[in-house]
C-alpha cells in the first residue's frame, strides 16, 4: 500500500513538473492570441474546418464505389464545386487534389483512370470558380454537367468499357444533381451568412 502510494505521489510529481514546464502563461497568451487571429480570420477558419470535415466523407464515398461495381457515389466532385462557388480556384484545385489522391490511398484503389478523374475534377472546377456570378444551384448544375461530358469522352479513349463508362456518368449525375445538391445549396446559404 505504502509502495502504491509512492508510485502515485511520483506519478503526480512528474504530471506537476510536466504542466509547469509546458503551461506557462506566456504559452497560454500565444495561444489566446492565436485563436483571436483565427476568429478574426474566420473565412480561413471555415475553410479549414470545410475541408477537415468533408475528407472523411469524400474517402467513404470513394470505398462505396469500390465496394459496389459500375456505381459512382462520388463526393470529391460535389464538394469541389463548393469550395470553388465560395473560395475560389485555387482552394478547390489544391483541395481536390489532395483529397482525391487521400481518397484513392485510403480505399486502396489508384488505378490510372481514378487519377485521371481526380485531376479533371480539380481543373473543371478550377474553371468554374471564376463563373461565380450566377447562383450556386446553376453553378452546381453546370459544374457536374461539364465534369460528366468531359469525363465521358476521356474514359471513353482510355478505356473504352461503354457499360463501366454510361454506369459511372449516369450514376454520377444522378447522385450529385439529385442528392448532394439539395444538401449543399442549404449549406451555401447558411456559409454566405458569415
Amino acid at each position: 500500500m505504502i509502495k502504491k502510494q509512492k508510485n502515485i505521489s511520483k506519478k503526480n510529481a512528474q504530471l506537476k513538473k510536466y504542466l509547469d514546464k509546458y503551461f506557462k502563461l506566456r504559452y497560454l497568451l500565444l495561444l489566446a492570441i492565436g485563436i483571436l487571429a483565427l476568429a478574426l480570420f474566420s473565412d480561413f477558419m471555415i475553410v479549414v474546418i470545410l475541408m477537415v470535415a468533408f475528407l472523411p466523407v469524400i474517402a467513404w464515398s470513394q470505398i462505396l464505389s469500390k465496394i459496389i461495381p459500375h456505381i459512382n457515389v462520388d463526393l470529391l466532385s460535389g464538394v469541389s464545386a463548393l469550395l470553388g462557388y465560395l473560395y475560389g480556384p485555387w482552394i478547390t484545385l489544391v483541395y481536390t487534389i489532395f483529397a482525391g489522391f487521400y481518397a484513392l490511398y485510403k480505399s486502396s484503389f489508384i488505378r490510372y483512370l481514378q487519377v485521371v478523374r481526380v485531376i479533371f475534377v480539380g481543373l473543371t472546377n478550377f474553371v468554374m470558380a471564376y463563373f461565380t456570378d450566377m447562383s450556386f444551384n446553376q453553378y452546381f448544375i453546370i459544374g457536374i454537367l461539364i465534369q460528366n461530358v468531359i469525363l465521358y469522352f476521356v474514359y471513353s479513349v482510355l478505356d473504352p468499357d461503354p457499360i463501366q463508362n454510361y454506369t459511372h456518368r449516369g450514376t454520377h449525375l444522378l447522385s450529385n444533381l439529385l442528392i448532394i445538391r439539395y444538401i449543399f445549396v442549404p449549406l451555401v446559404t447558411f456559409l454566405n451568412m458569415f
